[in-house]
């Protein structure tokens, strides 16, 4: 109720017309049916193995959303709903893909080509938005070669936890939802005396890289710090598949000296 009424006043706000308020509750109701269809639209990707992260997902999301705000800023142009609901209804009974069609509707061939390569440009500059993520990934892939004689000498993950690393230092880590592998997990140096188990909360891009990190539980300020360090520079596999934002724990098991 809070949600519609936000996009109810979001709409008399831009005027005291009926059309605005129905452009401001048609967002409003896409914003709910989302919410509520949230559990179905993940059955129904789990069922049909859907990659949320795929392009093409993306591409049937985007027009989807596309369409659905255009029809509500129909009500947003229109002089009255009256009017807004002829528009729709023309468009509904007389569309055509064809390019007489779409000429005939007062675009030439020219406005057609302007609208084309404006929508290109858009294209590239969302690409060039994804740019650290194509970076991330070639980085990740020259530090695997480099890590590859140092991987071999560590032992096997299984289900996302880590093999444990023996020593002065055990560490153990999970990443799930999809299952994250090491290429490169690094020991803290601790030559202190104490000991403890310090929680490192961290967040790893598709590239492997760790982008985030934070303690949030356990230790002293030394082994709190060695872990930390530890934390930004370890290294996991690539999986253009999982999250931007995979988020996930390394556990640090200090044993007093």
């Amino acid at each position: 109720v809070n949600l519609m009424v936000t996009f109810l006043v979001s709409g008399l706000w831009h005027g005291a017309s009926w059309n605005f308020v129905a452009w401001g509750g048609l967002h409003g109701l896409y914003q709910i049916a989302g919410d509520l269809l949230r559990p179905a639209r993940d059955r129904v990707c789990a069922a049909l193995r859907i990659r949320r992260e795929a392009l093409p997902w993306k591409i049937v999301r985007g027009l989807w959303t596309f369409a659905l705000v255009t029809v509500a800023w129909v009500f947003f142009r229109a002089e009255s709903t009256a009017q807004a609901v002829g528009f729709l209804a023309r468009m509904a009974t007389h569309l055509s893909l064809s390019l007489d069609g779409i000429t005939g509707l007062g675009l030439d061939w020219k406005d057609l080509l302007a609208a084309g390569a404006a929508v290109l440009v858009l294209l590239i500059a969302d690409l060039l938005g994804q740019k650290g993520s194509v970076r991330d990934r070639i980085l990740a892939e020259a530090e695997a070669i480099l890590d590859k004689g140092r991987a071999k000498s560590e032992d096997k993950t299984t289900e996302g936890q880590d093999s444990k690393f023996k020593g002065n230092v055990t560490v153990s880590f999970v990443l799930k939802d999809p299952v994250r592998t090491k290429r490169h997990l690094v020991v803290p140096a601790y030559r202190c005396e104490g000991g403890g188990e310090v929680v490192v909360a961290i967040t790893v891009n598709r590239g492997g890289e760790v982008t985030a990190a934070k303690v949030v539980s356990g230790g002293d300020e030394s082994m709190r710090e060695a872990a930390l360090d530890a934390a930004w520079k370890s290294l996991f596999n690539i999986d253009m598949s999982a999250p931007e934002r995979h988020n996930g724990t390394i556990t640090y098991l200090f044993i007093p000296q």
